[in-house]
């Protein structure tokens, strides 16, 4: 694996570009969850991605606020 500069790393899935979708992992009400390459470190990722269109005020507030919790922790396998 390449060496990656350290500011770049701080930018790992900052957007959805940095990513290469690899495979689908699974559904759900929410949304689809996708194993990712990264472009910016070379690890592979999981990304969960949902559709707020189909989904009422109440579910799009419930999502919103997971996806906040999730940014707040710090574990090597949840990206910011």
């Amino acid at each position: 694996m390449e060496i990656v500069n350290p500011e770049l790393i701080q930018d790992i899935g900052s957007k959805i570009s940095d990513f290469k979708i690899l495979n689908e992992i699974g559904r759900g009400s929410y949304g689809i969850v996708y194993r990712v390459y990264s472009y910016v470190d070379g690890n592979v990722y999981v990304i969960k991605k949902m559709d707020f269109k189909y989904m009422k005020e109440k579910q799009q507030k419930e999502a919103w606020r997971e996806a906040m919790i999730l940014k707040k922790l710090s574990h090597p396998n949840i990206i910011k």
